[in-house]
């Protein structure tokens, strides 16, 4: 399973091998800074670049995800993303 973190500032990923004893071993851990909260507590909005930005990353650590085996990918988002009056149109584009 991959797990995608979108934070204010950076993005992580977490790909983990689920046991069948329901422990988890740890794949890989990968962390890119975003500044995806770049400008958004003026307006309350997530800018265009930090979008992309963010959307580039999350495309790149999704592929990461798949090529080591994930076959379920989840992300989450902070409260960057969820204060956002634009946030749908940001999770839309992450889609």
């Amino acid at each position: 399973v991959g797990f995608i973190d979108l934070g204010t500032n950076s993005v992580r990923l977490l790909i983990v091998r689920i046991n069948p004893n329901h422990s988890y071993t740890v794949i890989s851990e990968q962390k890119e800074t975003v500044r995806l909260g770049e400008g958004e507590f003026r307006r309350n909005l997530l800018q265009p670049n930090a979008m992309r930005r963010a959307g580039l990353v999350c495309a790149k650590f999704a592929e990461i995800a798949r090529s080591r085996g994930a076959e379920h990918v989840i992300a989450v988002a902070t409260s960057a993303t969820r204060e956002a009056e634009n946030r749908a149109a940001f999770v839309r584009h992450l889609r």
